[in-house]
């Protein structure tokens, strides 16, 4: 049997919808909502910063950008920035201030391990609503915190090449 839990998901005005909560059984000791919170509000803050240093730490090792058209493996946390710092220009470019987000799917894989479906709320400094892009992590809760260990990457090339069009940005 599993239980189900309805609980509101946090996020940005008006698109903080319930999101469904599915604990196995045996695995309701892991990790907490309020410390998962924290870790998704560390890891945007830091993506919005263009932080990747502080982002590479919430990392475990080995890790994995895992997407439709390519996995990228991640051996340290050196790779982890280099890996992540291609995108900050493009984040400047479409003025992103801040990332909030929406836990739309969580499941307690083991005590230890949770499976997320995340969707990232991109603000501008004005708090105008850019773009909302969707991830899939797999975390463990290690020594020192939660770290994702895969990261599959949902809508984020579409919705970004969406917003730069209706801004009229080229990425050539």
């Amino acid at each position: 049997m599993v239980a189900r839990l309805t609980v509101q998901a946090r996020g940005g005005a008006g698109r903080s919808p319930a999101a469904l909560l599915t604990v196995a059984p045996g695995c309701e000791g892991g990790t907490s909502d309020v410390d998962l919170d924290a870790y998704l509000r560390e890891f945007g803050a830091a993506l919005a910063r263009r932080d990747a240093q502080t982002s590479a730490t919430l990392w475990g090792l080995p890790g994995m950008l895992f997407a439709d058209d390519f996995a990228k493996a991640f051996q340290s946390r050196e790779d982890v920035a280099a890996g992540e710092a291609p995108a900050f220009p493009i984040y400047e470019r479409i003025g992103l201030s801040r990332i909030q987000h929406t836990v739309l799917e969580r499941m307690d894989v083991t005590d230890k391990i949770v499976r997320v479906r995340v969707r990232w709320h991109f603000l501008a400094a004005s708090d105008e609503h850019l773009t909302d892009v969707d991830f899939d992590y797999t975390l463990r809760l290690d020594d020192g915190g939660l770290r994702v260990y895969v990261a599959t990457p949902i809508n984020v090339f579409q919705q970004i090449s969406d917003l730069a069009e209706r801004r009229g940005i080229s990425f050539n």
